[in-house]
């Protein structure tokens, strides 16, 4: 019914008035639990500007496309961002964990509609933010359905940067590596723009990428490569069993 990968999600359902007339919304004891264990969270062009100077944004190839990720983790099943307690690490928590558990159904030939994980830990009946009172939304909910429209549309633009920069060739193949307390790790597999290659544009080529409203995005992914380094304090960090 989505059309991306839903990642956390477990038991998408249709938001129904009657179904969830009296559903409420409670941030659970680990409120970012659910994304331990993982190590690339989605991210779009939207969010680059604001996340890149503590979040290292990369891209990994996808089946039709590439996809632009926060890097988050240094090995599978690792996010060095959620703490023990199950609470971010940072200032810019990237809107793809803020939607959860709502997210957007697109249905062939109909309105698309707003879902939810039914399965997620924070869904009750009696504690936390109500979703409708006397068969109306309330704002919290109201709140959550822009965040979940205002990401859809988000993640079109995201598609079409990621689809001009590699049409333009304007990436290279990257590898992070990190040595910790006697051991190292490298994450390949990943892409990042190439500064050589966007400087090698002719001016024709350039101008496209800023009346496309490229140009941000393209310089926050390069800046959030100095992050890699906090990421890497962050695994030196995690093995020697502190708190970055």
């Amino acid at each position: 019914m989505t059309r991306e990968n839903p990642l956390f999600y477990r038991n998408i359902v249709p938001l129904d008035r009657s179904r969830h007339k009296l559903a409420r919304l409670e941030s659970p004891s680990r409120p970012y639990g659910f994304a331990e264990g993982t190590q690339f969270i989605p991210a779009v062009t939207d969010e680059f500007s604001a996340a890149c100077r503590e979040l290292v944004i990369l891209f990994l190839p996808g089946t039709q496309r590439l996809n632009a990720v926060f890097v988050v983790g240094l090995s599978a099943g690792q996010n060095l961002l959620v703490t023990q307690e199950g609470l971010w690490d940072g200032s810019y928590v990237p809107a793809f964990l803020r939607r959860y558990p709502f997210i957007r159904g697109d249905i062939e030939g109909a309105d698309p509609i707003i879902c939810i994980d039914q399965d997620f830990e924070g869904l009750n009946e009696e504690r936390g933010e109500a979703f409708f009172t006397d068969d109306e939304q309330t704002a919290y909910l109201n709140n959550q359905v822009g965040l979940v429209n205002a990401y859809y549309e988000a993640s079109r633009r995201s598609e079409e940067f990621c689809e001009t920069i590699q049409s333009m060739g304007l990436l290279k193949s990257v590898t992070i590596d990190v040595r910790s307390q006697g051991a190292a790790t490298s994450v390949h597999g990943l892409f990042s723009i190439d500064e050589e290659k966007l400087n090698a544009l002719s001016s024709k080529e350039f101008d496209k990428l800023r009346k496309a409203g490229h140009l941000p995005a393209i310089y926050a992914q390069l800046i959030s490569m100095g992050s890699v380094g906090r990421l890497s304090a962050k695994f030196d960090a995690a093995r020697k069993g502190l708190d970055a």
